[in-house]
């Protein structure tokens, strides 16, 4: 999320150009009672760096004691502060190192300016009495049952910290960023259910250089990106007794654009930070529902996004799971070019003069700057307000909300577009914990899961500005947060609907082959009837009949690694191993090639597809056939092998099998396919599939069991047929 809290540069030339310096990042946070144990920006540090040395490499308090009258100049490291009376805040190892630490003692230590004594409070080996910020300087009675007799400290500090200490600056954090927060009995992890810690991911050696991700919303220490364990370090090589994964409910190529987060993280149950609102003064925290509190138990969902700027090369572009936190604040067009954060003193000075003339939202209890009325009143007091402001060369205040931003032209009319500043950039907090159990995650009930039409992935409704026009929350669908236009999320639910009924067809499918079965049950085998006679001619030519056997080989084959794969049953073709999606693929191209040889030949034989008349007497054969008539009641010259019944076969494989045929091929470069041209055609190539291997299962049927069909059998795999059938 875009800051709202600005450090002073080092060296600077007017007051008006500070807001924050590294004294008050220190001191930082809530002193009321009620919470006064939550930290501010300092509570969470736990020391060293900006915290105890300037930019110049030096100890603030020594150099302040040295020339106090630092405090009173233009030094950002020193205006205005005391640190030759609150002393530094050095490195505190407790925190991480000391079971039972006092967090919240150290925080109020912080926050009343006893700097360098948060150290003992926090660790409890003294307590602390009077605070700098009283104007008294502490003292502190020490808890000589933590020290041996030569006066050295002693106290339980295990090299490998605890989860708990890791918590207690990450579990507020975590869960105002993301909605998540580790050992939350609310939505627990499974990696903490199976006893792991945080180090076990996140390692550190001696350097304290502490292993880290990829985060989506801040660029802190970037060289350690992904020095971390990832899910394949483990989920792939069984480190510390993990898991392998399988994917037996899912197709696999899905991991090339889907992060094992995007399903494994399904649901957050916390209450989140959706905006950080800058609108009327100090920021306000805006969470789910615009009402629970932040942490609060809510049945709560991630948003998603295609994350494009990941540092390893084969994470860009993949879906993952986020907390997009909305940006809804002031900046200002200064004369280089670029859009700087105001103030919030700055915005409350603006919001003061016209307060009178807004209204306080009765739910919210804090003023909501969404009418364009109001927007122009608040961008016109803030044009007045930034007048002989030292810190720009040029006023012109921008109001971001919603990812878009309003301002006023040189006539001082209210203009809208879309925000295309560092601020409409994306600020989501990327999510990698609160991993649910394996049955709970995306995809272990199939396809719909993800593909019906109420899921949360593409359905699910998404926070993008908090104050519509009429004051309201406005949501959009995840699919249209991916880019999905509204024709490719038509696509995506007519694709979830085929997967829905597809089930059904399939058992309709059965129950034809039931009633075959049944039919030959009650009709018998009639090709037995018919004996082979020596006194035959050449019909089919060992090319055609190759042709033959290998299309009914393929599609036997594609017609079950296709059902396995449009329902993402891979577990059933482990034979096959990783490559089964690749050998369906080679197959379904040797098949296509395969049928275009094999229509030319048959094209050749009968000398035209058409239908004449003397075939079209060929339909009612089959009929016979299908109300039980024997063999010797059919009269011969209807028992005949006629052109028309190879036609017939011709032209229902031959269109099916293109179709099949040609989305297939498509989709095997579904890559450089549009997404919604991918839904249908896998739609398209699912129906298709089924009715085409249906055909040939009735053909094969046909030419097995039917009074003729001895004398198709031999002639389609033999060749040859009886010269009077011929002559016939």
């Amino acid at each position: 999320m875009a800051s709202y809290r600005q450090l002073a540069k080092k060296n600077f030339s007017q007051p008006d150009e500070v807001e924050f310096t590294p004294f008050t990042f220190a001191a930082e946070g809530p002193k009321d009672s009620e919470n006064l144990g939550k930290p501010g920006c300092g509570g969470c540090h736990p020391g060293g760096g900006m915290m105890e040395l300037d930019r110049d490499g030096l100890r603030y308090d020594k150099r302040l004691i040295k020339s106090p009258a630092l405090a009173e100049s233009l030094d950002g490291d020193y205006y205005k502060s005391k640190w030759d009376k609150t002393g530094v805040v050095e490195v505190d190892c407790f925190i991480c190192h000391l079971p039972g630490y006092d967090y919240k003692n150290r925080v109020k230590q912080l926050k009343f300016l006893n700097f360098k004594w948060a150290t003992v409070a926090g660790s409890g080996i003294g307590q602390v009495m009077g605070f700098v910020k009283d104007g008294v300087v502490p003292r502190v009675e020490y808890n000589k049952r933590f020290f041996n007799e030569d006066g050295r400290v002693s106290l339980p500090m295990p090299r490998k910290p605890s989860y708990e200490n890791c918590m207690l600056c990450h579990r507020s954090i975590d869960t105002a960023k993301r909605g998540t927060t580790w050992a939350d009995p609310e939505n627990p992890d499974v990696h903490h259910l199976a006893g792991l810690t945080c180090i076990n991911c996140h390692p550190g050696g001696l350097d304290h250089q502490i292993a880290k991700g990829d985060e989506n919303a801040n660029h802190v220490r970037d060289d350690l990106d992904n020095t971390m364990r990832t899910c394949e370090d483990c989920h792939t090589q069984g480190y510390m007794g993990a898991t392998v994964m399988k994917h037996l409910t899912i197709r696999t190529d899905h991991l090339e654009w889907i992060a094992c987060q995007t399903c494994h993280i399904p649901n957050l149950h916390r209450a989140r930070i959706e905006s950080m609102v800058v609108v009327s003064g100090p920021a306000i925290k805006f969470t789910e529902t615009l009402a629970a509190e932040i942490g609060a138990r809510v049945d709560a969902k991630p948003a998603y996004e295609r994350l494009e700027h990941r540092t390893r090369e084969k994470d860009r572009g993949k879906i993952y799971p986020v907390n997009r936190a909305i940006p809804t604040y002031y900046t200002n067009l200064d004369a280089d070019g670029i859009h700087y954060p105001l103030f919030i003193s700055e915005v409350t000075k603006a919001l003061d003069s016209i307060r009178h003339e807004l209204k306080v939202n009765e739910k919210s209890k804090i003023i909501e700057i969404y009418s364009e009325k109001d927007m122009k009143l608040m961008l016109l007091s803030l044009s007045e307000t930034l007048k002989g402001d030292k810190r720009f060369k040029q006023v012109k205040p921008f109001y971001h909300k919603g990812w878009s931003v309003h301002y006023l032209d040189e006539n001082r009319n209210l203009k809208s577009k879309k925000d295309e500043t560092w601020v409409g950039a994306s600020h989501s907090y990327s999510i990698s914990h609160n991993v649910a159990p394996v049955t709970q995650a995306l995809g272990y009930g199939g396809c719909v899961d993800c593909h019906a039409r109420n899921s949360q992935i593409f359905y699910g409704n998404v926070l993008t500005d908090v104050f519509g026009q009429d004051g309201r929350p406005v949501y959009a669908s995840s699919g249209a947060i991916l880019g999905y236009s509204p024709l490719t999320m038509k696509m995506q639910n007519l694709f979830g609907v085929s997967l829905t009924i597809m089930p059904l067809i399939v058992t309709m499918v059965l129950c034809l082959i039931f009633c075959l079965a049944l039919h030959y049950t009650i009709v018998g085998a009639g090709s037995l009837k018919f004996l082979d006679d020596p006194d035959a001619i050449q019909e089919f030519s060992q090319a055609e009949r190759t042709t033959h056997i290998l299309r009914m080989a393929t599609i036997m084959f594609l017609v079950f690694t296709g059902h396995l794969l449009y329902f993402s049953k891979s577990g059933l073709l482990g034979v096959f191993s990783s490559f089964y999606r690749q050998t369906h693929h080679f197959i379904g191209i040797a098949g296509v090639f395969v049928l275009v040889v094999a229509a030319a030949y048959f094209y050749m034989w009968i000398r035209g597809p058409r239908f004449g008349l003397y075939e079209q007497k060929w339909q009612t054969k089959f009929v016979d056939f299908l109300m039980t008539k024997r063999a010797e009641d059919i009269p011969a010259r209807r028992r005949l092998i006629s052109p028309g019944r190879h036609k017939g076969w011709f032209w229902l494989i031959v269109i099916t099998g293109l179709i099949t045929g040609s989305t297939g091929l498509t989709l095997v470069v579904k890559k450089m396919v549009p997404l919604g041209l991918v839904f249908f055609l896998s739609s398209l190539h699912a129906f298709s599939a089924i009715i085409f291997g249906t055909v040939m299962f009735i053909h094969a049927y046909y030419v097995m069991v039917s009074p003729w069909g001895w004398r198709l059998w031999r002639s389609s795999v033999g060749g040859r047929k009886k010269r009077g059938e011929a002559k016939e």
